[in-house]
């Protein structure tokens, strides 16, 4: 049976002050994805990704950039809907 590597939530946590900082070095100075992301402790891929949304913004939308994780996009059932459903079930059990 093949083992099951253990992820280490550490790689995952980053804030907005890093990713802005690991972008602008990878943009502004040159510096390479993997250097950049290794020297600020984010995700290579992660860092990539925001590198070319940041990159692809006009220049107004480029100060009001935000440099955190948009969840908004991945929600199943609204705002409302989850507090109908939290509702009903607090009520069923």
């Amino acid at each position: 049976m093949p083992r099951k590597r253990k992820s280490d939530p550490s790689l995952y946590a980053w804030d907005e002050e890093n990713m802005k900082a690991a972008v602008m070095a990878h943009l502004k100075d040159g510096m390479p994805i993997r250097t950049a992301a290794t020297l600020h402790a984010v995700q290579k891929s992660t860092l990539s990704r925001y590198c070319k949304a940041y990159s692809a913004s006009a220049d107004k939308e480029q100060v009001a950039f935000h440099f955190t994780p948009c969840y908004d996009v991945k929600k199943v059932f609204s705002s409302e809907m989850e507090d109908s459903l939290e509702s009903y079930i607090l009520l069923s059990s």
